[in-house]
C-alpha cells in the first residue's frame, strides 16, 4: 500500500501532470466564484477535452477542479452572501456577518486555512479507510439513512438561535413540502407538478439557492443602501493572519468538522450540503456561546469549510469501490474514469491503485494551493464589501440569473430563482431563518425515499422493527443520536423562549406592518391546498405530504396568533415565538421595497423576451438609473461591460449557449 501511495505521488510530479493540475485549480477557483456553476458543470464541459489526455493527466485536471471549487465558493459566500455552490450556503451564516463588520480578511483567512487542513485530514482519512471501504459502506441501509436524515432535520432547530426556533421548524417543514414536488419513483406518480415536465425533476436546488441567498440578499441591500460592510465597520482590511491561525486555535472544531465531512462523504446521497450543515449544527451545540453563531463566529466558518473539503476525499470511496456516485459531481467524474478505461468497482481497487492515489494527491494539492491563492487575494477581494450596493447589487443579480440558466440551460430555472428571491427577501424582513428551508429540501427526498423503503421491508419480512438490514449497529447509533438531539432541542427551545421573553427587546418596525400578517396567512392557505391535493394521491405518495402539510396547518396559525397584541399573543411570544414582532429593520418604506423587487423580477422577464446578453444590458442601465440614481454615462458603460463579460464568460469561455430570447426565436426560427 505504501509503495502504491508513493508511486501515485511520483506520477503526479511530471511537468504535464503539474500543468493540468494548475489549470484545474484555476478553473475550480473561477467556477467556484460564479453562482450556480460549480464543479459539476466544469467537469461536464471539460470531459470531452480529457479524451486526448493520459489517465493521470485527466485525474490531475479533475482533482484540481474538485479540490479548488469550495474555496472559490467560500469567497463569494463571505463577501456577498452568495454561495458559489450549495454546500457553501452554511458559510454565509457567519462569514457574511463578519464581512459586514469589516472583518472579511479574518473570515477569508479562516476559510482558507480550514479548507487546506480539512482537505489534508480528508486525504489522510481516505488512505486509512480505503482498505475498510466495503464494510463501511455496507453498514448503512435504508433504515439507517432515514434516521440520519431525521437527525439532520432535528438539527435544523439548533441552528436558529435568539428565539427563532419555532419559525425554523416552520421553514424546515416548508422545505420538506417543496421536496415532495415532482415525480416519486417509489410511489410511481407525479405530485404537485401541475403538468409541468420541468417540475418532474423536483425543485432545482442550485437555482433555488441562488434566489434564496444571492438574489434575496441583493434586493435587501438595494433597499438598505450603503455597502455590504456597515458604515461604522473598520475601513482597513485586516485579520487575514488571525483567520489563518484561528483554525489552529479552534483545532477541536476543525477536527470535528473534518471527521463529519469524511463520514458524510462515505454515505451515498448525503453530499457537501448535509456535511457542512451537520458540522455547523454540532459545533453550535458543543459551543459554550451558541448565541454568537449567525452573528460572526469564526468557528462557524471553520466547521463548515473543513467538512466540505474533507468530504471531497471520502466521496471517492463509494464511487471508486462500488461505482455508486454520491453526488452529481461524482457521477460526472465516473464518466471520466470510464472514458479512460477505469471501471469503478471492487476491481478498480486492485487494478488502478496508483491512479487512485494520484487522484488523492491531486485533491490534496488543489486544496492547499487554492487556499494559498485565496489568502494572497484576500485583501483585494475583501474590498468588494466597500463597493456601493446600488452598483454591486444589480451586477450580482444579473450574474445570478445568468448562472441559474447556465446550470442546465432550463428556462424554468429563471422562474425558480425569481420566486425564491422574493421568498428569501420576505424571510429576511420577517425574521424567518432560511437555512432550515434549504435543509428541508435537501433531506426531504432522502428521508422520504428511505422511510418508504424501510416500511416496505417491514411488510416484506413481517418484522416488528427496522433492524433488518446489514447495518443494525448503524441503526442503533442513528437512533441514539436522533434521540439525543431531540431532547437537547427541546431544552434549547425552552431556554431560548425564556431568554428572549426576559429580554423584552422589540426593534422599531419599518416597512409594511400588514405584510407580517398577510405572508403567514397565504402560507396557511397554501398548506391547506397542499393537504387537500395530497388526499388524491396513492397511499404511499400521500403519506409524507399529509404529515408535513398537517403540521403546517397546525403551526402556522400559532405563528399568526403570536402577532396579536392580546393575552394569547403575549403568551405565545413568551414561550415558543419570541421574535414574532421583531422583523429586520430596513431603511425605506414599502415603495422602495416594491421597486427593488419589481426591478429584480424584470430581469427574468427580459431574458425570456430578448435573451440573456441584451437583458443584462437593459436591466443594468435601468436599475442603475432608477434605483442607484447614477449618471447615464456610468449606467451605459456598466451595462455594456457587464453584457460583454456575460457573453465572454458563459458563451465563449465556458461554451454555454445562452438563451437568445423568444423574440429572436420568433423572428429567426432556425437560429
Amino acid at each position: 500500500m505504501l509503495a502504491d501511495w508513493l508511486q501515485g505521488f511520483l506520477n503526479l510530479l511530471g511537468y504535464q501532470e503539474l500543468l493540468f493540475l494548475a489549470v484545474g485549480i484555476a478553473i475550480g477557483l473561477f467556477v467556484g466564484i460564479l453562482p450556480g456553476i460549480g464543479g459539476t458543470t466544469a467537469l461536464i464541459l471539460l470531459t470531452p477535452l480529457t479524451f486526448a489526455l493520459e489517465p493521470v493527466q485527466a485525474l490531475a485536471l479533475a482533482g484540481g477542479i474538485m479540490g479548488a471549487v469550495p474555496m472559490g465558493g467560500a469567497v463569494t459566500a463571505i463577501l456577498l452572501n452568495t454561495p458559489g455552490q450549495t454546500a457553501n450556503a452554511v458559510t454565509c451564516l457567519d462569514g457574511y456577518p463578519l464581512a459586514q463588520q469589516g472583518k472579511a480578511g479574518l473570515a477569508i483567512g479562516a476559510a482558507a486555512s480550514s479548507n487546506a487542513l480539512g482537505g489534508l485530514i480528508g486525504a489522510i482519512s481516505i488512505l486509512a479507510v480505503m482498505p475498510l471501504a466495503n464494510e463501511l459502506v455496507m453498514l448503512f441501509g435504508p433504515p439507517e439513512l432515514f434516521l440520519l436524515a431525521l437527525l439532520g432535520l432535528l438539527l435544523v432547530a439548533t441552528t436558529s438561535r435568539g428565539g427563532r426556533m419555532f419559525r425554523a421548524v416552520i421553514s424546515g417543514l416548508v422545505g420538506l413540502a417543496l421536496a415532495t414536488v415532482g415525480y416519486s419513483d417509489l410511489a410511481g406518480t407525479e405530485r404537485y407538478a401541475f403538468g409541468s415536465e420541468y417540475l418532474w425533476d423536483w425543485i432545482h436546488l442550485a437555482a433555488a439557492l441562488i434566489g434564496l441567498f444571492a438574489v434575496a440578499e441583493m434586493v435587501h441591500l438595494t433597499v438598505k443602501g450603503g455597502s455590504v460592510a456597515k458604515a461604522d465597520a473598520p475601513v482597513a482590511i485586516t485579520g487575514v493572519l488571525d483567520g489563518l491561525l484561528a483554525s489552529f486555535k479552534h483545532w477541536r472544531t476543525l477536527l470535528r468538522g473534518s471527521i463529519i465531512g469524511t463520514f458524510a462523504g462515505v454515505v451515498p446521497g448525503v453530499g457537501g450540503t448535509v456535511a457542512s450543515f451537520l458540522s455547523y449544527s454540532l459545533t453550535v451545540q458543543a459551543s459554550k456561546e451558541p448565541e454568537t453563531f449567525g452573528k460572526g463566529n469564526v468557528q462557524g466558518i471553520i466547521a463548515t469549510e473543513a467538512a466540505i473539503n474533507a468530504k471531497d476525499g471520502s466521496m471517492l470511496i463509494p464511487t471508486l469501490a462500488f461505482g455508486i456516485p454520491g453526488t452529481p459531481e461524482m457521477a460526472v467524474f465516473m464518466g471520466i474514469l470510464v472514458l479512460h478505461g477505469m471501471q469503478p468497482g471492487p476491481l478498480m481497487l486492485l487494478k488502478n491503485r496508483e491512479e487512485i492515489y494520484s487522484l488523492v494527491w491531486a485533491l490534496t494539492a488543489a486544496c492547499l494551493i487554492a487556499s494559498f491563492v485565496g489568502l494572497m487575494l484576500a485583501r483585494s477581494l475583501a474590498r468588494l464589501t466597500r463597493v456601493d450596493v446600488q452598483i454591486l447589487a444589480p451586477l450580482i443579480i444579473a450574474l445570478s440569473f445568468a448562472g441559474s440558466y447556465a446550470i442546465d440551460l432550463e428556462l424554468g430555472n429563471l422562474v425558480i430563482t425569481a420566486i425564491f428571491g422574493v421568498i428569501g427577501y420576505l424571510m429576511i424582513v420577517l425574521n424567518y431563518p432560511r437555512l432550515p428551508l434549504v435543509i428541508g429540501i435537501v433531506l426531504g427526498s432522502v428521508a422520504e425515499r428511505n422511510f418508504l423503503q424501510s416500511r416496505r421491508r417491514i411488510h416484506l419480512h413481517h418484522a416488528h422493527d427496522l433492524s433488518g438490514s446489514a447495518g443494525g449497529d448503524g441503526l442503533v447509533v442513528s437512533l441514539a443520536e436522533a434521540d439525543g438531539v431531540a431532547r437537547q432541542s427541546g431544552v434549547l427551545c425552552n431556554s431560548q423562549g425564556q431568554r428572549a421573553s426576559r429580554s423584552g427587546v422589540m426593534k422599531t418596525i419599518y416597512g409594511v406592518p400588514w405584510i407580517r400578517y398577510v405572508t403567514p396567512v397565504v402560507l396557511w392557505l397554501i398548506s391547506v391546498g397542499y393537504v387537500i391535493m395530497a388526499v388524491g394521491y396513492s397511499a404511499e405518495a400521500r403519506l409524507v405530504p399529509l404529515l408535513v402539510g398537517s403540521l403546517l396547518v397546525i403551526l402556522v396559525p400559532l405563528d399568526i396568533a403570536s402577532l396579536a397584541k392580546n393575552r394569547l399573543g403575549e403568551r405565545l411570544r413568551a414561550t415558543v415565538n419570541p421574535v414574532a414582532n421583531e422583523p429586520l429593520e430596513v431603511s425605506e418604506g414599502w415603495r422602495q421595497q416594491l421597486r427593488a423587487i419589481g426591478w429584480m423580477l424584470s430581469l427574468p422577464i427580459l431574458i425570456l423576451l430578448i435573451g440573456v446578453v441584451p437583458a443584462t444590458f437593459f436591466y443594468l442601465v435601468g436599475s442603475l438609473r432608477a434605483l442607484g440614481r447614477k449618471s447615464w454615462l456610468m449606467a451605459l458603460i456598466t451595462g455594456t461591460i457587464s453584457a460583454g463579460c456575460a457573453y465572454f464568460l458563459f458563451q465563449l469561455l465556458l461554451g454555454i449557449e445562452l438563451y437568445p430570447g423568444y423574440v429572436v426565436e420568433l423572428l429567426y426560427p432556425d437560429h
